[in-house]
């Protein structure tokens, strides 16, 4: 199951849901998961942060994170997503492969529109999930037990627990699984 938006379509099925793997659009990996040469620079120095995605329906996603019916769950941390620009360099890569499919055609137009208004590109947080969906080596991972606090999420090294959050994101890899290059 791969989700990238606040989960609350899946608040009647967390407690019922038998899944191999869960790979989701969320949660934060601090100071404490991150080594320093991986922090971008605006999450240097945090341990918890916001996360939107989470922070639509917390209750499911504490409810999914514990869920014990879940082998598996991936995150593809705030911090991670948010060092992925879809900027005019991967837009051309994309141009090259946009007659590969209709999706890949809708996405390079649509980003066309988008970067003759925002120059300076898009944050491309679901698509990196997809590309994770589709192959886990798009990232570099830790096993993790996630927790809330307040209004943020945190997590810390915790072996054995089924949870990994995303340190790092390989990009050119990422372009390369969404072309189906």
């Amino acid at each position: 199951m791969l989700t990238g938006a606040p989960l609350k379509n899946l608040s009647k099925i967390s407690k019922k849901v038998l899944l191999k793997r869960w790979i989701a659009q969320g949660g934060f990996a601090g100071d404490n998961v991150v080594p320093a040469e991986l922090r971008l620079p605006k999450f240097d120095g945090l341990i918890t942060c916001p996360t939107f995605n989470f922070d639509g329906d917390p209750e499911t996603a504490l409810n999914l994170l514990k869920n014990e019916t879940i082998s598996e769950r991936y995150l593809v941390s705030k911090n991670v997503c948010h060092g992925v620009l879809y900027n005019q360099t991967m837009h051309e890569k994309f141009k090259q492969a946009k007659d590969r499919s209709p999706g890949l055609n809708l996405t390079y137009r649509g980003m066309d529109i988008y970067l003759e208004k925002r120059s300076t590109g898009k944050k491309f947080h679901d698509p990196l999930a997809l590309a994770v969906a589709l192959d886990l080596s798009v990232c570099k991972f830790k096993e993790v037990e996630v927790y809330r606090k307040g209004r943020e999420w945190g997590a810390y090294i915790f072996p054995g627990s089924g949870t990994f959050i995303s340190i790092e994101a390989d990009i050119e890899k990422m372009i390369r699984v969404l072309t189906d290059e």
